[in-house]
């Protein structure tokens, strides 16, 4: 057996002394394919989960991280769809990995996860920055698409928690995820979709032709298919969304209040979020998006978000606009308290140095008082001892003060 097919066994064995070994040769080509499979060793470590293999194998120049398959799945998307957990988070620590290249239909690894329902695996890449969360495929269909579209309930629950996912995103027919969730009578998803408090357009019709499911929208296709319960649910939605929200947030057990509102004490839009999504402290947001806070207010609340790096205020639902001078506010306001908390340490310090002062200057100037008032007074009871003490001077200060000086 020639050497690129013992490095290319070794490897999805998770051999990772022989894999050492054979990586020693500096003309052995590392990213040799599988004539059958076309798989590299390295797309074939991680395919099966050898971590050791796929850390070692990381270290290499030689070694292209991101050479795909034959249908284009990249080493990062394998591990993804197979769920290898310390895979995916050594392949995240990379900065050679690029986490968004798709396969041939355009699906990335983050798609995959969300059609997949690999709950860990979406919770990880959703705390992976360089990860696109919206890039869709070909047909246009987005992660968050694919989640409503195959009733991943709890995928969806989880992407509606991140401001970062787009939910009205349609696909190349305009069809929405809300949209897509009638025909697969997917009566849950639609509940957390409407329960959301996210902007949601909720009329969207998908584009003009001759099929049934053209130019109607999301209500209008429920009654086409018989789906009554769902249509009046939108229905009311229509009429009524913010008292439709809350209804079916009671009926699903959801909090009726965000931690958010709980911070700012009053009811904030659907559009109020921050990031990290997941975050419980004020203390650790570094993102918060305010819809409902004026450029001229400035909420004292403000002041625990210690580590907000930038304010974003959202006049509309889908173009949201940073407010530089929000965050030129908060950053006075931080100053100001810095000011005040220096100013009281330096009074603090400046108080106790003035009473050392006293106290220096009331122990030189009050001793040195009553050190002459005694003798004086000695010399004056005992006139045989002419303004000098002594140790038989019935005054002890005296002796005391000028002990040893006289006989």
């Amino acid at each position: 057996m020639d050497k690129d097919r013992r490095l290319w066994n070794a490897a999805d064995e998770g051999d990772l002394g022989t894999v050492t070994q054979l990586c020693a040769d500096s003309s052995l080509n590392l990213n040799w394919n599988h004539e059958q499979h076309e798989r590299t060793p390295f797309w074939r470590a991680c395919f099966s989960g050898s971590l050791t293999v796929v850390e070692f194998l990381l270290k290499l120049d030689r070694v292209d991280v991101n050479l795909p398959n034959y249908n284009g799945s990249t080493p990062f998307l394998i591990a993804c769809q197979e769920h290898n957990l310390d895979v995916v988070r050594a392949l995240l620590r990379s900065d050679r990995v690029d986490p968004n290249r798709p396969d041939v239909a355009g699906a990335t690894a983050f798609f995959v996860a969300c059609q997949e329902g690999h709950l860990d695996i979406i919770e990880i890449l959703l705390r992976a920055p360089a990860v696109d969360v919206n890039l869709a495929k070909e047909t246009g269909a987005t992660p968050f698409f694919i989640a409503c579209q195959k009733g991943r309930v709890e995928t969806v629950s989880l992407l509606l928690a991140d401001p970062r996912v787009d939910i009205n995103k349609e696909n190349l027919i305009g069809a929405s995820p809300l949209w897509i969730s009638v025909p697969n009578s997917q009566l849950k998803v639609m509940q957390l979709i409407l329960a959301s408090r996210r902007e949601l357009r909720a009329k969207t019709r998908t584009i003009p032709g001759p099929e049934s499911h053209n130019n109607k929208s999301p209500q209008e296709q429920a009654r086409a298919m018989g789906f009554t319960a769902i249509a009046d649910l939108l229905q009311d939605y229509e009429r009524n969304p913010d008292k439709t929200a809350k209804d079916l947030r009671k009926d699903l057990g959801l909090e009726d209040e965000t931690w958010l509102e709980k911070v700012f004490g009053r009811p904030l839009s659907s559009s109020c979020h921050c990031l990290p999504a997941d975050a419980k402290d004020p203390k650790a947001v570094t993102s918060l998006t305010l819809g409902d806070c004026g450029l001229e207010e400035l909420p004292p609340q403000l002041a625990q978000f210690a580590g907000v790096k930038e304010l974003v205020l959202c006049r509309n639902p889908f173009k949201p606009v940073v407010a530089e001078a929000l965050v030129e506010k908060i950053r006075e306001h931080r100053s100001l308290q810095l000011l005040e908390y220096v100013l009281l340490y330096f009074s603090l310090f400046f108080v106790i140095l003035f009473l050392l002062l006293l106290f220096i200057i009331y122990d030189l100037l009050f001793s040195s008082f009553l050190h002459f008032l005694f003798l004086g007074c000695a010399a004056f009871v005992s006139p045989s001892c002419p303004w000098r003490a002594c140790k038989r001077c019935w005054w002890p200060w005296c002796g005391t003060l000028r002990r040893g000086s006289l006989t």
